[in-house]
Formats: structure tokens, C-alpha cells, sequence
């Protein structure tokens, strides 16, 4: 042996090696311990990594990775947490170090954060060219126009017997501010195609939410005795107007039996 820590005494031989060891610090400038041999040639990299996961801090599982999710994501941003875990096992099986699964996660979020930015904004921008072009055309029957579209979801909502926060989610994008321009003329031109009468729009302008009070009251209105809408068009003998008013009255018990009203 070139060393010669076979010669001598052992106290003589544990010198050498220490006084060996002391040089080969000086030397490297850290413990030969810590360091790493290079992948062997033909060595996958990533078994290499594997091989040297306890050195890497490379955890016992994936689901021991902390992994954190950059704090400037964009508000309402879905996260597919099956793909963060995906992602995790996979990372755990090529033996990758945790600062590299942050970094990567934290590098996908943050593009796919700024991307959602973007299309929101793109959404946004689009959703005013809309309303504004939909404003033009209606003209001075926009708020017509809008109640009548806001009644023909509501005739359709109670016919497919929707649950009331199905109904009241739509009905507040049609009447709140400007309204869902998109969701606006396709409600306005269903109303044309089913035609108006079917649809009991209110004479009084104002097309109802959808609340038990409100279509408790309409039915009130309609069936109050000698002074109601019914009784009115019965004495006229209008039987057009007598159809229109039991449509409507089967959409009103609809709602409120959704509400959990009695009819």
C-alpha cells in the first residue's frame, strides 16, 4: 500500500491518516465526505440522483414534498391539485431535490397565473364591446328589451324546474349593471321566438327576480278576486289574455315550490 498507514505502530498509523486527512481538506477545501462522485459513464442521470437522494434531501415519499404556491397568483385561479400531485410522484420517482420541484412548480404557476390574467382581461374587453354594440342596436328599448330577455330566463328556469340559486346566478348577470350582452340577446330572441305572451312579461315594466315574495305577490295580483288580472280578462271574455295569464301562473308555482313555498 502506497500510504504506508500499514507501518508502524497503530497509534503511528491513526497520525498518518489523520495528518492525510487534515492535507486533503486543506487541499479540496471541504471534508472529502461530502463529496460526490460524478455519474458513472453510461449512468442514467436521474438514477444518479436517486442514488444520492439522502445527500440531496430528497424525502421518503412524494407526499413529503413542501412544496408552496407563489403568494401572487391571480384571485379565483383554479389549481388542479391532482396535477401538484401528479407532479409530486413523478418528481419523487426521478429522485429530483425539493428546491428543484419548488422551483419548477413555482415557474408553471406563475405562467399559468399570467395567462389567466390575460384571458380575463381579453374577456373583459370583449364583454364591453359587446354590451356597448348590443346598447347601439337596442337603442332607447335597452331597458324594454333587457326586462323582456331577464322574464324569458325566468319562463324557462321555472318550465326546467332549476333550483333557486341556479336561477338567481344567471338572472344576476342579466340585471345587474349592463348585464351579460351575450346572455342578453339570446334570452331577447328565445322571447321572439316563443312569443311574448307566453311569457307574462309584467305590464308594469318590471320584470321580477326570482324570490318566493315576489312571485307570491305577482300571484296575488293575478288572482285576486274581481280586481285581479284573471278575473279582468275574464270579464272581457279575452281567452288569448286568460292562456297567457295560466302560463304564467304555472311558472309562478313552479318558483315557488322551488322556495319551498306552498302554491
Amino acid at each position: 500500500m502506497k500510504s504506508g498507514y500499514h507501518k508502524g505502530t497503530a497509534d503511528e498509523a491513526l497520525e498518518k491518516a489523520l495528518k492525510g486527512e487534515v492535507a486533503a481538506v486543506a487541499r479540496l477545501g471541504r471534508n472529502p465526505a461530502t463529496l460526490l462522485d460524478a455519474p458513472a459513464e453510461g449512468q442514467v442521470f436521474t438514477d444518479w440522483l436517486k442514488s444520492n437522494g439522502q445527500k440531496f434531501g430528497v424525502p421518503d415519499s412524494p407526499d413529503k414534498y413542501d412544496i408552496k404556491l407563489p403568494d401572487n397568483l391571480p384571485k379565483g385561479l383554479p389549481i388542479n391539485e391532482k396535477m401538484l400531485s401528479d407532479f409530486k410522484t413523478h418528481a419523487h420517482a426521478k429522485g429530483l431535490p425539493p428546491a428543484i420541484v419548488q422551483d419548477a412548480v413555482s415557474f408553471f404557476a406563475s405562467n399559468v397565473g399570467a395567462e389567466y390574467t390575460k384571458l380575463a382581461a381579453d374577456a373583459a374587453n370583449a364583454e364591453t364591446v359587446l354590451t356597448t354594440a348590443l346598447q347601439a342596436e337596442w337603442g332607447g328599448e335597452w331597458k324594454q328589451n333587457q326586462q323582456l330577455a331577464v322574464r324569458t330566463f325566468q319562463a324557462l328556469a321555472a318550465n326546467a324546474r332549476l333550483t333557486p340559486e341556479q336561477s338567481q346566478l344567471v338572472a344576476a348577470k342579466l340585471n345587474e349593471g349592463m348585464g351579460d350582452a351575450t346572455l342578453l340577446k339570446f334570452f331577447h330572441g328565445m322571447a321572439a321566438l316563443m312569443g311574448e305572451d307566453t311569457l307574462a312579461v309584467p305590464r308594469g315594466g318590471n320584470a321580477p327576480a326570482l324570490a318566493l315574495s315576489e312571485a307570491q305577490q305577482r300571484k296575488a295580483t293575478i288572482m285576486a278576486r274581481h280586481t285581479g288580472d284573471m278575473a279582468q280578462a275574464r270579464a272581457r271574455g279575452d281567452q288569448r289574455q286568460i292562456a297567457a295569464l295560466q302560463s304564467e301562473l304555472t311558472g309562478l308555482n313552479a318558483i315557488i315550490l322551488q322556495h319551498g313555498g306552498k302554491t
